[in-house]
């Protein structure tokens, strides 16, 4: 299995994820892009190169070349 590296917070320049929304069965988030522009994804969509392979409670999971990276909702 792939290492997963994980992102927590706002940061400048890159994907973060600002919020999940909807039921368990069709959750959906909203992350900030690297130009700082807001877009609602869902599980299959790409983001920045990436594909969103889950969106948790509190995280979205991206998939690129093989390697895993979550963003987590900062506390």
């Amino acid at each position: 299995q792939a290492p997963v590296s994980k992102q927590v917070g706002l940061k400048r320049g890159r994907v973060s994820l600002v919020g999940v929304f909807g039921s368990k069965a069709e959750r959906r988030a909203v992350v900030r892009m690297p130009n700082g522009r807001m877009k609602r994804v869902k599980p299959g969509d790409r983001v920045n190169g990436s594909q969103v392979a889950a969106v948790g409670r509190n995280s979205v999971q991206l998939s690129r070349n093989g390697r895993q990276t979550l963003l987590v909702l900062p506390n």
